[in-house]
């Protein structure tokens, strides 16, 4: 939002060679799974008890921003998050 217009370009041109030669950096593909507790009062040892959630850098969420809208006639409406 901040960036510029030149930063646009740059992130056009490097996504449009991603889609051109079907491939991502492995850096591009990774990420930090944390667990997150649902209860904290209940036992942390407990399976149940914990949901993980994912970190990824802020070109692949870009990345991923994009290709959600440019595919949101195959996505359902009633589809939250997942």
């Amino acid at each position: 939002m901040f960036a510029g217009p030149r930063l646009r370009v740059l992130l056009s041109l490097l996504f449009d060679m991603f889609i051109r030669y079907s491939f991502v950096p492995h850096p591009f593909c990774e990420s930090v799974i944390l667990p997150l507790m649902k209860c904290k009062t209940a036992t942390l040892s407990y399976v149940d008890n914990c949901t993980a959630i994912s970190l990824s850098n802020t070109i692949s969420n870009t990345l991923q921003h994009i290709t959600t809208l440019w595919n949101e006639d195959e996505v359902d409406r009633f589809q939250f998050g997942f």
